[in-house]
């Protein structure tokens, strides 16, 4: 569509799990002259310039959560795919938005592409303290980019690894991403920062779950890697960002990823409890 001048879109929460009654109306930012169609499903998940993105949540710390932001990550989808026909641009403009008017939600992966990239985007909130008039950005957000000759697995957890501020070809972050990890001590000048750890949490048997599901995908597509099984921080640290798969891929080899059941695997529950 076109839009004109002083035009306004309205955010609604929570777009992607309030499907019985009418969304909330939380606010309003201002519209763009040109906009793309898009599939509005609970998560939006292609536009007609032929970016497409999938989510996935891992929550995080609650150090992160804000109650004065006003995306939450379903809004943001939206409004990507609305306002850009590349992946880059679509990952430029929630990030931009995000930090304008804070990001409410839980921690999010939304993996971006179109026909040329592929993008791992990843964003939590900016903390208790943040509010619209506080000078901070309202979101910690990064991206990394995926190698094209390789294949990248997320399952319910942060999965981004180390950033290299070097890199700006491969790499995007949100701007001051160190500052407020370095005030709550989750992180230190000279240190490697690790989205995967400083931003979300590594403990329990669901860390377990998620890793082994990413293991299980390299385990399937990419045998030759010898992927190992690891849990907790480890798996944050030493997990494979994205390997090279035995072979060019097909569709038919993607969907036989999703009916597998562990089988043949120490947790194939065909055989008992894992």
């Amino acid at each position: 569509g076109t839009h004109a001048d002083g035009e306004m879109v309205d955010i609604y929460r929570d777009p992607c799990t309030d499907t019985k009654n009418t969304p909330e109306l939380v606010g309003q930012i201002p519209q763009v002259s040109e906009t793309y169609t898009y599939f509005n499903i609970a998560y939006p998940f292609m536009n007609e310039k032929g970016v497409v993105m999938s989510e996935f949540t891992w929550s995080g710390r609650s150090e992160m959560y804000s109650t004065e932001a006003l995306f939450v990550i379903a809004n943001l989808q939206m409004l990507g795919l609305q306002r850009a026909d590349t992946a880059r641009g679509a990952i430029e403009v929630m990030g931009a938005l995000a930090e304008e008017y804070g990001y409410a939600d839980g921690g999010e992966c939304l993996l971006v592409a179109d026909q040329n990239e592929v993008w791992i985007f990843e964003i939590c909130g900016p903390g208790p303290l943040w509010t619209p008039d506080s000078g901070a950005p309202g979101a910690h957000w990064a991206a990394r980019r995926l190698p094209d000759d390789e294949i990248h697995a997320g399952a319910n957890r942060s999965i981004l690894r180390e950033i290299d501020f070097n890199d700006t070809e491969n790499f995007m972050w949100s701007t001051d991403i160190t500052k407020y990890p370095s005030e709550l001590g989750f992180w230190k000048e000279g240190e490697p920062f690790n989205y995967s750890i400083i931003f979300d949490t590594c403990e329990g048997d669901m860390s377990y779950t998620c890793s082994g599901r990413v293991w299980r995908v390299y385990d399937l597509l990419a045998s030759k890697e010898n992927t190992p099984i690891l849990n907790g921080e480890q798996a944050a640290t030493e997990q494979p960002f994205s390997v090279k798969p035995d072979k060019k891929l097909s569709l038919q080899d993607i969907m036989a990823v999703y009916y597998d059941h562990y089988e043949g695997t120490p947790f194939d529950m065909t055989v008992g409890l894992a």
